[in-house]
């Protein structure tokens, strides 16, 4: 189905609104992994009998990471109504319409530091690490190229985080919200406590 004529800046809006919903969830996903990994929740998780759930939920928390932040740098499929952050940054933002408008309401510094970091995160190694592993160990099953090692957790994480500031960036740019991910990771951090609790 062809994509209706939208107006860009409204697209660019709705991309930058779901891109913080989406950052906001990869830093409550770090966290819940994270504590997940402290201490003796996952020795007591198996000890208990409920290794194998304890697996299946860490591999979900895993696979809902990952495709949140490879997306964002999958391809465009023109005209087929793509809102993911590439979208944004190598089409939307090329309307000198749109960027007229971020100028006008004040936010271009945050629009610049945005296209500094995607520029950063584009050329980062980790992406293509990232899109690797979702091509091959999650979206298909194909034999991984020996070319190119598996992440580790540190530094995924690490990748996912500047990815998550990268949506922050590009939300405030566009007016999308005025909300920042730091005042939401104490809550995230409770959360994620309180959920490993009865294993801890």
């Amino acid at each position: 189905m062809k994509e209706t004529a939208v107006d860009p800046f409204a697209l660019l809006h709705e991309i930058a609104k779901q891109g913080f919903t989406d950052a906001l969830e990869i830093c409550c996903l770090i966290e819940t992994l994270q504590r997940q990994n402290q201490g003796s929740v996952v020795t007591n998780i198996s000890d208990r009998g409920a290794g194998s759930s304890g697996i299946v939920i860490r591999n979900g928390l895993i696979a809902r990471l990952t495709l949140l932040v490879a997306r964002c740098y999958a391809p465009i499929h023109r005209g087929k109504g793509d809102r993911h952050i590439r979208r944004a940054f190598d089409e939307v933002l090329k309307d000198t319409g749109v960027r007229a408008r971020i100028e006008k309401q004040g936010t271009m510094v945050h629009l610049l530091e945005a296209e500094t970091m995607w520029a950063a995160l584009c050329h980062d190694p980790q992406r293509e690490q990232v899109k690797h592993f979702r091509d091959k160990s999650m979206a298909h099953l194909a034999p991984p190229d020996p070319n190119v090692s598996r992440p580790s957790y540190a530094a995924f994480f690490d990748f996912a985080r500047r990815t998550a500031s990268l949506m922050e960036k590009l939300a405030h740019a566009s007016g999308g919200t005025r909300e920042w991910l730091d005042e939401h990771l104490n809550d995230f951090g409770v959360a994620a406590e309180i959920f490993w609790a009865p294993w801890s």
